[in-house]
């Protein structure tokens, strides 16, 4: 007759499990963990046994017991929030048949939830908080975590209303028509002459290959191309309100070149009334400066910018951005004696009307803040 193995003899006769990482510090963090055999264990827990690590049930079954007597001081309700009735937002959704129709819809669904997504995200920001925790925290710090938790709850919100805005602005505000024969600027194939710094080598997406593109980055070529000739890869993007050029540094971090925002331009892509240039990082909210603001000012009692002089002008927005970089030691290439930062912007092609809805006499309710 065959004999059957006990568990323990079964784990006796199993291969041995692997060593854990030589650098490794293993400290059982609770009396109830150690090593166990495979009977009434989970996966989890067996496949964690091996480097005599706890796994999350066992942190979350440890917390819990230790925080009973915290919980029994102050009760907190069982329930989860009461879910939404989500059947006439789809109903209204499935049968709308324009982009404005959609984005009322979408509207609404925003402006409902917002409420709730602030009050987990205020909670969140006061949980990163706890006993100051949150001072010099390192990233991947469990209040580093709470903080990005924070933020992203709210940027569900952001990215909708932006969705929304470019179906909106496809609708109502295209991008402008492609110039004859929508081809890219020649400087695009030509090779760079003995002496000369190659440019910075176009962006890596589809719109490239897109007459509308095209046309925007013709249009902003003035800006563009001493930039590239520094060794900085530009791109056209949309942002607020306006046309941006986009231009990414070697620190991961990227500058906005773009037109005023408050009130918009009302001036062609690529020639506004003036330029207003800033600094930014996508993981670091704090880094923000701006390096070159020659917009008009609306406010007379604010003093003049010494910049607001050169308007759209591009060579001085070139040497400002010259010289912060060359400061940080972010400019790739530096500007060679005898380059002409200058080029004369495009001669921008007739635009579209725009065929803008009808005014509402109901003054416009405040932009939704982004986080």
């Amino acid at each position: 007759m065959q004999q059957i193995a006990t568990p323990v003899q079964s784990a006796r006769n199993d291969p041995q499990p692997a060593p854990a990482p030589k650098d490794s510090c293993i400290i059982p963090r609770d009396p109830d963990f150690e090593l166990y055999d495979n009977v009434g264990r989970d996966a989890d827990q067996i496949q964690a046994a091996r480097y005599n690590l706890a796994t999350r049930g066992d942190l979350k079954r440890w917390a819990q017991r230790d925080a009973q007597p915290f919980r029994a001081a102050y009760p907190l309700p069982d329930q989860p929030w009461p879910a939404p009735d989500l059947t006439p937002y789809l109903d209204a959704l499935a049968a709308a048949r324009t982009p404005a129709e959609i984005d009322a819809v979408t509207d609404h669904v925003l402006d409902a939830a917002e409420p709730a997504l602030r009050a987990l995200s205020d909670y969140l920001v006061a949980a990163a908080r706890w006993k100051q925790e949150n001072r010099d925290a390192a990233k991947g710090s469990p209040s580093h975590l709470l903080m990005t938790a924070a933020s992203r709850a709210l940027s569900a919100l952001a990215l909708a209303d932006e969705a929304g805005l470019n179906r909106l602005r496809a609708a109502y505000d295209p991008a402008p028509a492609p110039a004859a024969g929508g081809a890219m600027a020649a400087d695009e194939t030509t090779t760079p002459e003995p002496g000369q710094v190659p440019l910075a080598p176009l962006p890596d997406h589809r719109n490239v290959h897109t007459p509308w593109w095209q046309e925007l980055w013709r249009r902003h070529a003035h800006v563009i191309m001493p930039l590239r000739a520094r060794g900085l890869q530009c791109d056209i993007e949309f942002g607020l309100s306006t046309y941006n050029v986009r231009v990414s540094l070697p620190d991961d971090s990227y500058l906005v070149i773009s037109p005023p925002h408050d009130p918009p331009s009302e001036r062609p892509p690529g020639d506004p009334e003036g330029w207003i240039a800033t600094r930014e990082h996508p993981d670091d909210p704090t880094l923000f400066e701006v390096i070159y603001d020659s917009a008009p000012s609306n406010d007379p009692s604010a003093p003049q910018r010494p910049e607001a002089r050169h308007g759209g002008s591009t060579q001085p927005l070139i040497e400002a951005i010259d010289h912060r970089l060359a400061q940080l030691r972010l400019l790739p290439h530096p500007a060679l004696p005898h380059e002409n930062s200058h080029v004369p912007p495009a001669q921008p092609s007739p635009l579209p009307p725009r065929v803008l809805p009808p005014a509402s006499p109901k003054a416009a309710p405040p932009a939704r803040r982004t986080p």
